[in-house]
């Protein structure tokens, strides 16, 4: 049989580690290093390694990293409605909104719920007036650059931010 007061001993109430982490971390984090949670708790998950297969020169990857970009930018763009987003920026009114709506409304699966976007940012447009797509570009990548948002919903200013620079007349990237 242990001492009294030993780690072991059947009186203890788990040793002094038990008491060391109950002081420094409260009765929570004592059940979270019990359930073995402790570490799990904060813990990043990073995405899953990159596969690169091009060059090793600094020249071929400066390349595959200025075409990555570019396709980043052409994310949740939908060629068929860029051109009338573009014309739309000029001189936002209500019949180019129309036309985006109408258009939008014709599309299927992924460009149907991007095209949703155009048709939105459309009649804001007419509402706000030319100069809204700039603010609430720079508005939106202002909230990305902070860093303040995560997961999904990083995604989905994203795809707000590309769908935007086609009101500003930017060109998309060919994938």
């Amino acid at each position: 049989m242990a001492c009294a007061g030993s780690p072991r001993s059947s009186t203890s109430s788990g040793g002094w580690r038990s008491r060391t982490r109950r002081s420094a971390w409260g009765e929570e984090g004592e059940r979270r290093y019990a359930s073995g949670r402790a570490h799990a708790a904060h813990t990043h998950h990073p995405s899953p390694p990159y596969s690169y297969t091009g060059g090793r020169t600094a020249d071929a990857f400066l390349a595959h990293v200025k075409a990555s970009i570019a396709a980043d930018k052409a994310f949740a763009r939908v060629a068929a409605l860029d051109a009338l987003a573009a014309s739309h920026a000029a001189a936002p009114d209500a019949a180019s909104a129309a036309k985006i709506k109408a258009a939008a409304g014709k599309m299927t699966g992924d460009a149907k719920a991007h095209g949703e976007l155009y048709a939105r940012y459309a009649a804001k447009g007419v509402e706000k007036g030319a100069s809204f797509f700039a603010k609430e570009a720079s508005r939106l990548e202002r909230m990305l650059s902070s860093g303040a948002v995560g997961g999904a919903r990083v995604k989905e200013l994203a795809a707000k931010v590309s769908v935007l620079s086609a009101f500003a007349g930017e060109e998309a990237a060919s994938e």
